[in-house]
């Protein structure tokens, strides 16, 4: 479980206010329930934790190259997970807003049940 402070929950909304993110709230609420729709994107959010690399994603997931990057680009969208390129590499971690909603439901599945 990743937990956050309200220290830095405000931290990170103040940033998304600030850099244009949210500005309406009716489409924020839209994308996240867009987002949350889906069975494997709930999953991978359950997985990522504290991070976990593009690759190890699509490979957990068994996931095309084009539909992992589909799901990983919704989530961002929706601000539940943000990226970090390290060395040309993507790797992903949950946002408060990502790590609250997989505290209040169940984001684990396992892969087989997908």
């Amino acid at each position: 479980m990743v937990m956050f402070s309200l220290e830095e929950l405000k931290k990170w909304q103040d940033k998304m206010f600030k850099e244009g993110r949210i500005t309406d709230w009716k489409a924020d609420h839209e994308r996240g329930l867009d987002a949350t729709n889906n069975r494997t994107r709930r999953a991978i959010m359950g997985v990522i934790g504290f991070e976990k690399s593009f690759d190890d994603i699509k490979k957990e997931f068994k996931l095309s190259e084009a539909m992992a990057k589909y799901h990983m680009d919704v989530l961002e969208q929706a601000l539940f997970v943000e990226k970090e390129m390290r060395n040309d590499k993507p790797y992903y971690k949950l946002t408060p807003r990502g790590a609250g909603f997989c505290d209040h439901i169940s984001c684990l599945y396992r892969v087989e049940e997908l």
